[in-house]
């Protein structure tokens, strides 16, 4: 907000941003809604699920040998090639 209004004092650039965010929610973006065109069938289903995740059980997918470390609060999985 203070880039925004950097000289209106703070309760007033509060209700600045509330008008603004009123508008884009009830004003703008309900407008737009005629402008957009859906075409096919919309799946109920995330896209980051509905494809396979390429890093799933990384590395232990193709190196059994692959260990964490004991302790510490972060781990680093060491691979020797």
């Amino acid at each position: 907000m203070r880039k925004q209004w950097p000289d209106t004092p703070q309760p007033l650039a509060f209700f600045k941003l509330f008008a603004w965010g009123m508008r884009q929610a009830f004003g703008d973006i309900p407008s737009s809604m005629d402008c957009l065109v859906i075409e096919g069938a919309v799946s109920r289903t995330p896209m980051w699920l509905m494809d396979e995740n390429p890093l799933a059980n990384h590395p232990w997918d193709k190196r059994d040998a692959a260990l964490l470390a004991e302790g510490g609060n972060r781990h680093v999985i060491f691979l020797r090639q």
